[in-house]
């Protein structure tokens, strides 16, 4: 069955998926935050099937190779944009203007690369950072469904900070996954034309 799945429409199910978790994250109730975290499972499902089912079924293609980083930035760009509003801090703020910067750097890296005769894919590096955003945005929004139907307590306090963690972690992971980037283009292509 997976055989005949083309791992692109998987990754286009994620990027569909996206505006609903946004939507959903924005009402703020339990039921929808609850909703929001199973859309969101579906979503992080559809991430690794795609990359099976090209590795397995040998689907792999330059445009899959640039599409599903694409679409893993779009989605956790989205969820930390949603996020702003619940988490009243200026260090988170700049956390996510710093991440944006990396992933929109990145974006400008790939099409300056595929002008070139390159392909820019997804680093061993890159797959490690949108792990750590992904763990990032979850803790964030089970933080949310915990303060919302648990109120001011210590579970809550403690996955606060286990968030706030997360995020920390998200970001070094994302400054890190740049440097690697940087270096790669400098080696494999401006290094050749230096």
């Amino acid at each position: 069955m997976l055989s005949k799945v083309d791992p692109n429409q998987l990754t286009t199910v994620r990027l569909l998926l996206t505006p609903i978790a946004l939507l959903l994250l924005l009402q703020a109730s339990a039921v929808s935050l609850a909703i929001c975290l199973f859309v969101m499972i579906v979503i992080e499902l559809t991430d690794f099937f795609d990359g099976y089912v090209a590795r397995k079924y040998n689907k792999g293609s330059d445009w899959g190779k640039v599409y599903d980083p694409m679409c893993d930035a779009v989605y956790h760009l989205t969820m930390y944009l949603g996020l702003i509003g619940f988490f009243a801090s200026k260090l988170f703020v700049v956390a996510v203007a710093i991440i944006f910067f990396r992933e929109i750097f990145v974006a400008y890296l790939r099409v300056f690369c595929a002008t070139n005769g390159l392909v820019l894919a997804a680093m061993r590096i890159g797959k490690f950072k949108a792990n750590m955003q992904m763990i990032s945005v979850f803790s964030c929004v089970i933080w949310l469904f915990l303060a919302d139907v648990y109120g001011d307590c210590r579970l809550t306090g403690a996955w606060f900070w286990f968030s706030v963690i997360s995020v920390a972690l998200a970001l070094i992971f994302t400054i890190i996954s740049l440097g690697y980037y940087c270096s790669f283009v400098k080696k494999n292509f401006l290094g050749k034309n230096a």
